[in-house]
């Protein structure tokens, strides 16, 4: 029988065991064993299973037919990838277990509370309506936008849910209390409010949660808060949200500004109608690469590069990050402490997709990288002008043939969906960018799409007043899931898995179960 010499290493080259010699009809469960053999494990650790990849290539049957699937040579040592996999896994939904009424206008936005207790349901009627997962009962409803509430978030440590929408307010609530947290709105956007980011939480290492499956103390509850809002009006506004203040106006243009989101260690990203995406430092990156004596956050709020990739305007960004930032040591307790050791050490990677029917890919350090490269080491940005570089991407994902509406990355950052309004759910490769697989089960334009804790479901939404399960192992739909009266604007999945949940211009938000 012919032999494969291998490598089995993480997704960050790190070696996982010695070189093997393995035979040609070895598959994943031989793969399992082996790496158990070579990993020195705590008789209290739960045991860890993993996927296994050539390339980008799952080794599915046999090591030789992954081999040939990816094209390679085994005249030199193989380099298999080795992710593991959530300890819980999720159970696909499969029909609608409640209606949720209430609203009496479109719901525009919904969003689970981390502790995936409670979510939020944001609609044209003005009001925030929040739900208890478990009895999909309505606990509260919150007034006091004078208009649309386009968009509503909770912060990773649960203790705020910040609403906004086309009266260019921000309120922020006590999901405890379910209380506005200041009497008046926070204003100053001029326009309507059309994106929302909390800054994230510091990251424990995986060591400080892996022996326990509580909560308690993990969450810090006693952050001073800050929130990022874009708008209409082309401005990006930092908020000090327990203070009920503008921090600072960080981004000034002409255009609506799409989405803001922050990045791992702290920066700040911007989209905007303008078909560019900035790249801005804040005074809470632990290591600027510009460094000013300056105490003025005029000076520590500085533009470090402008991305000039795109054509039409940006629609969207997402990080790799995203589920770690939005979730933190949540998903430690959740899904088991090496898919959250995965998330903390995997390279970050940015994605913005455009009308122009296509997306980048950036890689973050690597862009850093750059900026570092050509930053001369005694500025001290007090001049406001030295910098703003223009970044290529790692790579362009082409393939749509209509604006790319919503992009986003598995939690485990191994896949990226993007949905479009050529009526088409793709599935790409979340390192390589390379194109998976195509889904073309909507019959109207796409709007979003939201994966399960597990990365291993996708669930899609759209015009065509249906939302799509799909299978990442299978490659293929899984369920149509029907039952909306009109189109279906919102998707969100709970951290534990038991339920999604989508929004719709029906005015209603439907639950879906296993």
């Amino acid at each position: 029988m012919h032999m494969i010499i291998a490598q089995l290493v993480t997704d960050t080259g790190e070696a996982l065991a010695e070189t093997l010699e393995l035979p040609e009809d070895t598959t994943g469960a031989d793969l399992q064993e082996v790496l158990q053999t070579f990993r020195a494990t705590d008789p209290d650790d739960i045991p860890v299973k993993y996927s296994f990849f050539i390339g980008t290539t799952e080794v599915r049957g046999s090591l030789q037919q992954a081999v040939e699937a990816a094209a390679i040579s085994t005249e030199t040592t193989v380099i298999i990838t080795c992710r593991p996999l959530a300890l819980f896994a999720v159970k696909p939904v499969s029909r609608s277990v409640a209606t949720l009424e209430g609203h009496t206008e479109g719901v525009l936005d919904v969003s689970f509370n981390p502790d995936s207790m409670t979510f939020a349901s944001a609609s044209g009627d003005t009001t925030i309506r929040i739900w208890d997962a478990l009895t999909l009962t309505c606990k509260h409803v919150l007034r006091g936008h004078k208009n649309w509430v386009l968009k509503v978030a909770y912060s990773p440590c649960a203790t705020r849910l910040a609403s906004a929408g086309v009266d260019g307010e921000l309120r922020v609530w006590d999901p405890i209390t379910n209380r506005a947290l200041h009497s008046r709105a926070l204003i100053g956007h001029k326009k309507f409010i059309s994106s929302l980011a909390w800054q994230p939480l510091p990251l424990l290492p995986v060591e400080s949660i892996s022996k326990t499956s509580r909560m308690d103390g993990l969450i810090p509850t006693n952050t001073s808060l800050r929130l990022a809002t874009g708008s209409k009006d082309g401005t990006v506004r930092m908020w000090n949200v327990d203070a009920g203040v503008v921090e600072h106006v960080v981004h000034s243009g002409t255009k609506c500004v799409t989405d803001v989101r922050w990045t791992r260690d702290n920066y700040l990203l911007v989209s905007s109608e303008d078909t560019q995406t900035y790249v801005y430092s804040t005074p809470y990156v632990k290591d600027p690469l510009i460094k000013t004596n300056s105490s003025s956050l005029q000076a520590q709020y500085c533009c470090l590069a402008v991305l000039k990739n795109h054509g039409h305007w940006v629609n969207s960004l997402a990080l790799n990050t995203d589920y770690l930032q939005r979730y933190g040591p949540r998903i430690s307790v959740a899904m088991g402490p090496a898919y959250y050791k995965q998330m903390l050490t995997q390279r970050e990677m940015v994605l913005t997709c455009s009308d122009d029917q296509t997306i980048n890919l950036y890689d973050m350090a690597a862009l850093l990288e750059d900026i570092r490269a050509t930053i001369h080491e005694k500025a001290d940005g007090t001049d406001r002008h030295f910098i703003a570089l223009s970044c290529k991407p790692l790579t362009r994902l082409t393939g749509h043939a209509k604006p790319v509406n919503h992009v986003c990355f598995s939690p485990n950052g191994q896949y990226i969906a993007s949905a479009s309004f050529d009526r088409t759910v793709r599935l790409w490769d979340g390192v390589t960018g390379k194109h998976i697989s195509i889904f073309r089960n909507h019959v109207n334009q796409c709007y979003r799409v939201s994966f399960s804790s597990d990365s291993r479901f996708l669930i899609s939404c759209g015009k065509d007043s249906t939302c799509k399960l799909y299978s990442l192992t299978k490659r293929t739909m899984l369920r149509d899931l029907p039952g909306h009266e009109d189109e279906v604007y919102a998707i969100d999945w709970a951290l534990n898995g038991d339920i999604a949940i989508s929004g719709s211009k029906d005015r209603t938000v439907r639950v879906w179960r296993n």
